[in-house]
């Protein structure tokens, strides 16, 4: 609906600007009408300027004739195709008949494109703008939620479409903003019952039993803008923890996150949370399985994990190692965090001595943290040469035979050409290690040496060197960029196989290390 422009001149004036004065001149629909006065109130002249923004929202008349020119050229491109579609086959098209249209018909002129591009930036700038005002704005949006006026902005495969939608989503996504390291994007997440659940926010909001976000600010009105974050994490931390998790991942993945993020907002306003801060921050770093609260794990094997780990590979279907050895062994994975990976030998009790001499024994394999339900209960290893067969979960169509040494002499397999001229690939200190499928051909080779820093640029030289003699690409040496993602590769076996060189540099232990990785495809 088209204002008045006098109505709007009122506005940016900031002349009778309360939201009492709006209704009676019919600039809002009358269903609700909330004023909330946050602890912070804007100046005049930031009413003003709120005012303004939230009118950037109104699809104007200009624009729906933009829109509408963009819309008849659609369909006119539209039906040229399907015209010319008729004539080649002389009948109605097939819809996938790869008929192209003229670019001249269907791509939008760039004085329009420029256009249309210009309205949607007005509203960009306008919501950015507006979240920048934080709870100042809070009111006056308030008073617009039921504002019908058009308008349009993209959100997760939806639009918006008009400016109370808008104001909507200035607050809501201010009040329940996520941490930064909270879930993965999804609609569903597996719960303690090990089923798919509807993750809480999909589909619902903390404002839905006070009958909306309005009356939920009103309701709310006496709380700081930390405090009714809070609440509103609050509401959605009680969602996660009715859902639960399967295995310890899944809690510092779905709720440690916003336990540290509520504390941290409580410190914000001056309660003293500052023990329980420490904890939680520390079990965000450190993630001890041990740790997550009973009462949101199974209670018990669920059947479909079971089911999973029924497929795992056995000693008994693998049968021999990639060398032929038939001497394998399932061993048993313990996980969690033991005093004898990080303790001084010298320092060992007899408990921790007994560990160690059945680790030694290969009875057990000391795993580190359960991350995931999935994660193997044990391991194919082979006594006799010291390949293991090694999976990230269960049931894994990927998981191949791994074995490490200190030299070529330490693997059957015959290393690539590029790998066995590798310039550090003979010194000592050198770790080799190859991945072997199932089917016993090689996926990867791995050749990795740590030198002192201050001998960076001289293993660097010797790189260089080896790829200029070699012919190689000057651009497969990665200095002091992690092996992920690739900028480039040197392909070798009729481009099977690619490698390339990766150096990096811990400033702290005052190391570098270089790496060599290949990669072979189809394998």
């Amino acid at each position: 609906m088209k204002k008045p422009l006098i109505l709007i001149s009122i506005a940016l004036l900031g002349i009778g600007s309360g939201p009492a004065c709006c209704q009676e001149n019919g600039m809002i629909p009358k269903e609700e009408k909330i004023v909330v006065p946050p602890f912070a109130t804007a100046s005049p002249e930031q009413e003003v300027e709120i005012r303004r923004l939230i009118e950037d929202f109104v699809i104007t008349e200009k624009e729906n004739q933009a829109r509408a020119a963009e819309q008849d050229r659609y369909e006119k491109a539209e039906a040229h195709a399907t015209k010319e579609a008729q004539k080649e086959a002389g009948s109605d098209p097939d819809p996938f008949s790869g008929t192209i249209m003229p670019r001249s018909l269907y791509e939008t002129p760039p004085e329009a494109l420029k256009e249309l591009r210009g309205y949607a930036k007005v509203r960009t700038d306008a919501f950015k703008r507006l979240i920048a005002f934080n709870e100042l704005a809070f009111p006056i949006l308030a008073s617009h939620l039921d504002d019908e006026r058009p308008s349009r902005m993209h959100w997760n495969h939806t639009f918006a479409r008009t400016v109370g939608a808008l104001c909507y989503r200035v607050i809501h996504d201010q009040l329940t903003e996520f941490p930064e390291d909270y879930s993965q994007y999804g609609l569903r997440r597996t719960g303690r019952d090990g089923k798919g659940h509807q993750k809480p926010y999909w589909g619902s909001a903390p404002y839905d039993e006070s009958g909306g976000l309005g009356k939920w600010l009103e309701q709310n009105q006496n709380l700081s803008y930390p405090e009714k974050r809070i609440k509103c994490l609050n509401w959605l931390l009680d969602g996660e923890k009715k859902i639960g998790v399967i295995d310890p991942e899944g809690y510092y993945e779905n709720i440690l996150p916003l336990e540290l993020a509520i504390l941290e907002l409580k410190a914000s306003t001056g309660q003293d949370v500052a023990n329980d801060l420490a904890r939680v921050r520390k079990l965000a770093k450190m993630r001890p399985a041990n740790q997550v609260p009973k009462e949101l794990l199974p209670d018990g094997p669920l059947p479909e994990i079971e089911a999973k780990h029924a497929l795992q590979e056995t000693s008994a279907t693998l049968k021999s190692c990639p060398d032929g050895h038939t001497t394998l062994r399932d061993i048993p994975i313990l996980y969690g965090s033991f005093p004898i990976q990080t303790k001084d030998p010298a320092d060992w009790n007899d408990e921790d001595k007994a560990l160690a001499a059945r680790r030694d024994a290969k009875e057990v394999i000391l795993g580190g943290e359960l991350d995931s339900a999935e994660d193997p209960r044990f391991q194919t290893c082979c006594l006799s040469c010291g390949y293991r067969y090694e999976m990230l979960a269960v049931p894994d169509l990927g998981a191949n035979w791994i074995k490490n040494g200190q030299r070529f002499a330490d693997f059957t397999i015959v290393f690539s050409e590029a790998a066995r001229s590798l310039p550090f690939a003979e010194m000592a200190g050198t770790d080799f290690s190859v991945a072997v499928s199932k089917e016993r051909v090689v996926a990867s080779e791995t050749i990795e040496i740590t030198v002192p820093a201050n001998k960076k640029d001289e293993f660097v030289a010797k790189i260089e060197k080896w790829i200029d003699e070699n012919h190689f690409k000057r651009s497969l040496l990665h200095i002091e960029t992690p092996p992920f993602p690739r900028l480039d590769e040197q392909p070798v076996e009729d481009d099977k196989a690619r490698f390339y060189v990766d150096v990096h540099t811990d400033s702290g232990k005052g190391t570098t290390r270089f790496g060599f990785y290949l990669e072979r495809s189809g394998y």
